[in-house]
């Protein structure tokens, strides 16, 4: 989320500046503690867009890689990191595809056709749907945690592999 930033930046004003007015004082302390303090509903969301994400990495990797979990697991640190980022950008593609052709067209017709229409597409073309929700969950993970965020992950990631 925007505490990850915010906390950078005390640290930057914390190193370089002394701070000379007790209210800029306090507002660092409260910025400190909402970085390293996260709510209940923070929390929650973060641990469900994990999980989603997590889901639908396994998902696209098998579905477009041919990677089952024992293939994914035999991977060191760096690869796993390279593969993130490739189905990322096939992911992406199938997202745009899907938000600028498909969606459009389904818009005007939701009310009987479109739902319709939709649960086909969904039935037939599952691994597009995967590509929207690793997509959306991987945004939403870059919002909470930082643009870098997988390094972080990678190991609750394994440990996810190993599980299932």
């Amino acid at each position: 989320m925007e505490n990850s930033a915010l906390v950078k930046q005390v640290q930057n004003v914390e190193e370089g500046h002394i701070l000379q007015n007790p209210r800029d004082r306090l507002a660092v302390k409260i910025a400190k503690w909402r970085g390293e303090n996260i709510t209940a509903q923070e929390q929650k969301s973060l641990d469900y867009n994990k999980n989603r994400y997590f889901d639908t990495f396994k998902c696209l990797s098998d579905s477009l890689e041919g990677l089952s979990p024992i293939l994914i697991l035999k991977l060191d640190r760096e690869e796993l990191l390279t593969l993130e980022e490739y189905l990322y950008e096939r992911a992406l593609k199938k997202y745009k595809r899907f938000i600028y052709l498909w969606q459009p067209f389904l818009l005007p017709c939701i009310p009987i056709f479109g739902w319709i229409a939709l649960g086909v597409r969904y039935n037939q073309y599952p691994s597009e749907f995967s590509s929207c929700k690793f997509v959306t969950s991987r945004r939403k993970l870059e919002k909470l945690l930082g643009k870098n965020f997988f390094p972080q992950l990678a190991d609750e990631f394994i440990a996810y592999l190993k599980q299932s």
